[in-house]
This record gives C-alpha cells, structure tokens and sequence, in this order.
C-alpha cells in the first residue's frame, strides 16, 4: 500500500509539473484562457495543499491579467475613436468600459486599481459632455444667427458663455439686448407712447451708450415734443389776438420742422400785425401814412385785398 500511495503521488506530482509548464508556456504565447483551462484539469489530482495554493494563485493571477487586458482594451479603443474624431463611438465604448469595471467581475482588481480606472473614464466622459454640451451651445448660436432670432440667440450665447466666458458673448449680447430693447420702442412710438418712449430710450442709452439708433429717435421725439409744445403757445398767443408773440413762437418752431400749416399762421400774424399798425393810423386820423400803410399791406399780402379795399374809401371819405 505505501509503495502504491508512493507511485501515486510521483505520478500527481509529475503531472502537476507538466501541468504547471504547459501553463506556463501558453501564458508566454497569451494564451491565458487557455492556461486557465488547462489548470483546470488538475482538479481530479490528488495534489498538495501547497500544489493546490500555486494552481489558485495563478488561476488569479491569470483572471486578473484577462480583466485587466479586457479593460484596457476597451479603454484604447475608446481613446482611438477619439484621436480619430469619433466622440460617439468613443462614449459607447468608455461606457462599456465603466459598466465592466463596476460589475462583480471587476473585484479581481484591487479596489485602488479599479478606482484610477473608473476616474479616468469619467473625466473622460465628462469631458465628452462638456465637448457636446458646447457643440450644441455653438448650434443653437448658429441656428439663431441664421434665423433672426435675437431672443434664442441671447439664450445660446449667454449658456455659451457659462461655460466658456468670453468678452465677445458678453458684447455680442449686450448689442442684442438693445435690438430687442429698442423694437419694443419703436412699437411705442407706433401706439403714440411718445413719453413712454422716450423714457425708454433714455434707460437704453444709459446702458448702451454707443447706441446710435436710440441717440438718433430720441433726438427726433425730443425735437418733435418741443416743436409741439412751441406751436401749441404760438397758437394760444394767436387765440389770444397777441401776434407778435406768436410769431416769434411760430419762428422758433419752423427752425426745427417747417410746416405749412405753420407757415401759414405765420403769414396771417405778419398781415394782422401790418394791417394793425395802418389801423392805428387811421384811427388817429393820421391818413395819409395810414393810405401809405394799407398800401404796405396790401402789397405784402395781395390775397387780403377784400380785407384792406373797404378801409380806403372810409379815408377818402375823410381826408
């Protein structure tokens, strides 16, 4: 019996031996599944406690090599795509990457091993979504450019610009913001919301300085309200009968807009004025430059002849 118990264990070593060396040898040709294999058939052995540690630590070890060879490859393949400028590709394959190195699998890995993995991937990732994220942000900038809309444009630039800030969106978007701005203005200016207008302008002018259209409207609905306010005394000093003084006003409103309405009241003020002055000659009796007065207006103003005509014969009756 000790001589068979002897013959068997040589014979289990000698095969352990062989074993281990054939392993060994397709490990050198990486061929590791197959090593994996081909320790496994020793399980029918009747090895040692030491033997079966050795097969166990290699079995591991070669487990380990395989996980980790699976990783990295996916990772490479990953960084390829993106050196080829394939970021979609190369985000499937980080996320099969991570999904592998988070599944029970991957405890064959010391748990630092794995974590540098994992980060790595996931600043990977992430700067996939950054480099995504401004790709759109640069679309719907584009998008809005090419299609007028000055709202969706702010949006996109100003989203731009959180992330990666720049004096250009800033600027870009502040010109913006006056275009928008100054439309709503002018649709004031529509409606006859002069006041409202003009305030308006003044808020965008404090913020846009360099804004021309608003300068230029808001010189023009200011020069428009004075023009206004000074016809309106000229025409309450014409009611009033006071027609040097709205004259002077009448004047002062042509220098900034001519009207023929205006004009007009101008010419009625110089003929009431003119034709006062020969009145108050005549009434004091004074006919001869009272004759030479009407004759003054007359000539000034030959379309209110049927005004001055009646008057002379009243002197001639009276010399």
């Amino acid at each position: 019996d000790h001589v068979e118990q002897f013959s068997v264990k040589r014979q289990a070593s000698w095969e352990f031996r062989n074993l281990m060396n054939e392993a060994a040898a397709m490990v050198e040709q990486e061929k590791r599944r197959e090593a994996i294999e081909v320790l496994s058939s020793a399980a029918g052995l009747p090895l040692t406690p030491e033997q079966e540690g050795q097969i166990e630590a290699l079995r591991k070890q070669l487990y380990y090599e395989i996980f980790k060879i699976d990783a990295m490859k996916l990772i490479n393949q990953a960084e390829n795509h993106l050196k080829q400028g394939s970021r979609p590709d190369a985000k499937i394959v980080f996320l099969q990457a991570q999904a592998l190195l988070e599944s029970e699998a991957a405890k064959i890995l010391p748990p630092k091993e794995r974590k540098i993995l994992v980060d790595q991937i996931v600043a990977r990732l992430g700067e996939l979504a950054e480099i995504a994220g401004m790709e759109q942000l640069v679309q719907a900038v584009t998008d809005a450019e090419k299609s007028g809309d000055k709202a969706a444009e702010i949006r996109a630039r100003k989203g731009w610009d959180a992330v990666k800030p720049s004096p250009e969106h800033k600027t870009r978007i502040r010109a913006l913001q006056s275009d928008l701005a100054f439309v709503k203005i002018e649709k004031l200016v529509e409606e006859g919301k002069r006041a409202e207008a003009i305030a308006a302008l003044e808020k965008l002018i404090e913020e846009d300085a360099g804004y021309a259209a608003a300068i230029a409207l808001r010189a023009q609905l200011v020069e428009a309200r004075t023009w206004e306010a000074t016809v309106r005394a000229g025409d309450a000093a014409f009611a009033a009968k006071d027609y040097p003084k709205a004259l002077t006003l009448y004047k002062d409103a042509t220098k900034i807009r001519v009207s023929p309405d205006v004009t007009a009241k101008m010419k009625e003020c110089d003929f009431q004025m003119l034709l006062k002055v020969a009145d108050d000659l005549r009434d004091a009796k004074r006919y001869a430059e009272a004759m030479g007065a009407y004759e003054k207006v007359l000539a000034a103003h030959s379309d209110q002849a049927g005004t001055i005509q009646p008057r002379v014969p009243q002197m001639q009756q009276n010399p």
